[in-house]
C-alpha cells in the first residue's frame, strides 16, 4: 500500500534528512525505493526502513540496523509539522514512477559527512548535501 509505504519511508527522510534540500530529502528516499527493487532487499518500504538486528523480545539492537533514527533508543518525535510534510511529499514523488529522477544513481546505501565506513565493495557515485551516496561495484 501505498500509504503505509509513503508514511515509513517521510519517517526516515524526516529523521535522516529533514534540514537537508529538497533534493536531499529525495535522495534518502531513492535509497530506500532502489533497496526495494534490489534482490538484498525487502520490496517493502518499511521493512527496509526498519531492517537490523532485534534482540531476544524483538527490539532494535542500537546502532545495529540500515537508518539509525530507527535504533538509537532516542524516541521518534516529529515537532516540526512542515518539514514532515516536505518528507512525506518527497517520499510520495518517489513511489510514484516517472514523477522525479533519481538523484542518487541508483544508490543502495549513504551515509553522512561526518561518518566513515569500510565500504570496500561500494562505489561512491554522488554527493548531495551532507550525504554521499553509494552503489555495489
Amino acid at each position: 500500500m501505498i500509504a503505509s509505504s509513503a508514511f515509513c519511508m517521510a519517517l526516515a527522510i524526516y529523521f535522516e534528512a529533514s534540514v537537508e534540500s529538497f533534493e536531499g530529502k529525495v535522495a534518502v528516499a531513492y535509497v530506500i525505493r532502489n533497496r526495494m527493487n534490489d534482490r538484498h532487499y525487502s520490496d517493502d518500504a518499511c521493512d527496509v526502513v526498519m531492517q537490523g538486528s532485534v534482540d531476544s523480545r524483538g527490539n532494535p539492537v542500537r546502532y545495529r540496523c540500515a537508518f539509525t533514527f530507527y535504533c538509537d533508543g532516542k524516541p521518534e518525535v516529529i515537532d516540526n509539522e512542515v518539514l514532515f510534510l516536505q518528507c512525506l511529499s518527497a517520499a510520495r514523488l518517489v513511489l510514484t514512477d516517472g514523477a522525479i529522477d533519481d538523484p542518487t544513481n541508483g544508490s543502495v546505501n549513504y551515509h553522512a559527512d561526518y561518518v566513515s565506513p569500510n565500504w570496500s565493495e561500494m562505489q561512491q557515485v554522488a554527493t548531495i548535501g551532507t550525504h554521499m551516496f553509494y552503489v555495489r561495484r
